[in-house]
């Protein structure tokens, strides 16, 4: 679970919307999901708003309020990422295996991967175009891909990463999302659709009692 010194919510907080979560996100996201893809919200070309965040996380049609409580938990994530991000010291929230512990980064990937498809028109032509953002990406990349979150055609070859690596390629999450950041204030977003043109996402739906999570999060 993400440390006290850090400018998020408590983990009691933090739990509690880990099991709403559980409880309600028809994509499968928990907390490690919603950071990633608060992460790619707040780094990528556009900013996006925790209530369209919420809103896809929960993948759920139909207007409707999500619990006070939980907003404001989730909002307070959501600023504490940002400051995070701004002061370039950020840290991914992980989840652990449910045998033996070990930190993974499936959810957090599967997040991202849902901000990313938010603009996958942009994400592809600068992926496509541009070999410096996906030098940027490439860690995250070859993480999703190892955990089954994305298919990853750039080299067949590639095997899947041994413990050592996968534990390298964590470690790189951070300072690519910092990079990542950058690329995007040093080269903004000039084509494609604005934000504001983007199709609606409805609110997500009123919160309902949760079960216990089901799965840990460092």
């Amino acid at each position: 679970m993400a440390d006290s010194q850090r400018p998020f919510p408590d983990e009691h907080a933090l739990d509690a919307l880990n099991r709403w979560l559980d409880a309600n996100a028809r994509t499968g996201l928990m907390l490690d999901g919603l950071h990633g893809l608060i992460t790619v919200a707040l780094a990528g070309p556009e900013n996006v708003p925790i209530g369209r965040c919420l809103a896809l996380a929960l993948g759920r049609p139909g207007p409707s309020q999500v619990d006070p409580e939980v907003a404001a938990i989730a909002d307070a994530l959501y600023r504490g990422t940002h400051d995070e991000i701004e002061a370039g010291d950020y840290e991914p929230i992980l989840g652990e295996l449910a045998e033996g512990g070990q930190l993974t980064a499936r959810g957090w990937c599967e997040g991202f991967a849902l901000g990313v498809d938010l603009h996958a028109d942009v994400w592809e032509k600068r992926l496509r175009d541009d070999p410096a953002l996906l030098r940027i990406v490439e860690p995250i990349m070859r993480l999703a891909a190892s955990d089954g979150v994305i298919a990853y055609d750039e080299d067949p070859e590639i095997k899947a990463p041994t413990r050592e690596e996968y534990d390298r390629l964590l470690a790189a999450i951070a300072p690519a999302v910092l990079a990542l950041r950058e690329y995007w204030d040093d080269d903004p977003l000039d084509d494609g659709p604005d934000l504001d043109d983007l199709p609606a996402i409805p609110e997500p739906p009123e919160a309902e009692p949760a079960p216990q999570a089901k799965r840990t999060l460092h």
